[in-house]
């Protein structure tokens, strides 16, 4: 006896979206029925026969599968007709492999569905439907196999199913998963938010969740802020890993020379990716001298997949700080002094780096040196400095030259930024800091040591002096 394609229903029966079967009814001729639940509005779906039911008049007993004319030349081309049947009869009878398995069950829809999108003059045998709730319903369907596909925002229906005399009715279960896309900064465990220097490189992580359909152009797309530049070279390197794999630059393609506000594209190849797969891309920008002070300096990425599937935005934030410094007289705040040299650095471990800036107080840099160019900054003549592109931290404010007619500080000013951008201690943000005017008295060890040196000698010897006269006189 001829094999039928009962198998190849069987092994439906597991796919992902597999065909719920109703009531059984017997009469050769009832019509059929497909519903798709768990539609999504918006979305169109049509259905398309590509196997008839042959009848009893044909001389077959039981369901027996017959090739549409509309989809003979997809039955009987070589990948199609060799992977799934062993025969193909000149009367259309096709014998199925009794060895198929959901999977080559799934393949197959996706082969018809490819097929039909190179084949525009094959109609579909029902009129299409644009969902507009949860549930799509076609009715009076001739009974066969059918092929159920959808086009949409998000991963099309590709669904194989039989409508036969015992089970004329089908029920399939859309599963409408979106892929998601999680941003991070990685700065001691993933944050949304850090902070830095103008000059440091942050570190971004993006993280995919694919859907559990078939995944097809994913691309993700990054759009960096003004101060912020993007970065690809050995020591700060793009990585695309699906799961635990590293892939290769040929099984994705990467564009950082586009029109449309983004500052790189990366798109992975289709055959790259499975259902539910994780990918992970980690890469670098540079905080850079238009980097906003005291503000956000932002990074969006999103993920656009399938037909015209978006993701939402993902953003992180960068921070950047800094403060003013107003040189004054004394406990006057209004008396500013021009002329003050200065000096700002912080420690990390036992290293010394002293800040570098340019001439408008934006950081240019870290030095070892305290002579090195840029570490000093000069009060201008309304006494301000501005000390701008700095990281939360400590930091120290060394005063090297006072105004003329001022004393130097003696010890530095200690500095704290928070994460959240409070300076301390400062008031409105502005650090103030005090030269009181006149003379102090020399340190030891310096010329006016040596005259109290002197002077103290001088006493004594004058009182040795005046001691021995007085002796002398009681003694006459």
């Amino acid at each position: 006896m001829k094999k039928t394609f009962k198998k190849l229903m069987a092994a439906l029966l597991a796919v992902a979206l597999l065909c719920a079967m109703a009531v059984p009814a017997f009469a050769a001729d009832a019509p059929g029925s497909i519903t798709i639940n768990n539609a999504v509005s918006g979305k169109t779906y049509n259905v398309y026969r590509i196997l008839d039911i042959a009848t009893h008049n044909d001389g077959y007993t039981g369901i027996v599968y017959k090739t549409n004319d509309k989809w003979s030349n997809f039955i009987n081309s070589t990948d199609v007709k060799s992977k799934y049947f062993t025969a193909v009869g000149n009367d259309g009878v096709i014998t199925v492999r009794d060895d198929l398995n959901a999977d080559d069950a799934k393949a197959l829809a996706v082969s018809a569905k490819a097929w039909l999108g190179a084949h525009t003059d094959i109609t579909a045998d029902a009129t299409a439907i644009t969902a507009t709730s949860s549930t799509v319903n076609f009715t009076n369907l001739e009974l066969g196999y059918y092929l159920v596909v959808s086009s949409g925002w998000d991963e099309a229906v590709e669904v194989v199913c039989s409508l036969d005399t015992t089970k004329p009715d089908v029920e399939i279960n859309e599963k409408n998963g979106k892929p998601t896309i999680e941003k991070k900064i990685v700065d001691n465990g993933d944050v949304d938010e850090n902070t830095a220097n103008i000059g440091d490189y942050v570190q971004f992580k993006l993280t995919v969740n694919v859907i559990d359909g078939k995944p097809t152009n994913y691309v993700i797309h990054d759009k960096m802020s003004t101060g912020l530049t993007f970065v690809n070279t050995a020591e700060h390197p793009v990585v695309v890993n699906v799961g635990s794999r590293t892939l290769t630059s040929t099984e994705y393609s990467f564009k950082d020379t586009i029109t449309d506000g983004c500052t790189f594209e990366l798109k992975i190849n289709d055959n790259i990716l499975q259902p539910n797969d994780v990918v992970t891309v980690t890469y670098y920008g540079q905080v850079n001298s238009s980097a906003v002070i005291n503000g956000d300096n932002t990074n969006e990425a999103k993920l656009t997949y399938g037909t015209n599937g978006n993701s939402t935005c993902e953003k992180t934030t960068t921070k950047v700080f800094g403060f003013k410094v107003f040189k004054h007289a004394g406990t006057d705040k209004t008396t500013l002094l021009a002329g003050a040299d200065f000096r700002l650095y912080k420690t990390v471990g036992e290293t010394t780096y002293y800040a570098q800036f340019d001439s408008n107080g934006l950081l240019t840099g870290w030095a070892t040196e305290a002579t090195a160019s840029g570490v000093t900054i000069t009060s201008n003549n309304t006494g301000a400095l501005v000390l701008n592109g700095l990281d939360a931290g400590t930091y120290y404010l060394e005063e090297t030259k006072a105004p003329d007619g001022y004393n130097k500080l003696i010890t530095p000013v200690t500095v704290t930024i928070s994460k959240e951008g409070v300076v301390s201690p400062a008031e409105n943000g502005i650090v103030y800091v005090s030269n009181n005017a006149g003379a102090t008295l020399p340190s030891t060890g310096g010329m006016g040591t040596t005259l109290f040196y002197v002077i103290g000698g001088g006493l004594m010897v004058a009182a040795v002096v005046l001691l021995v006269t007085k002796k002398r006189m009681e003694n006459k």
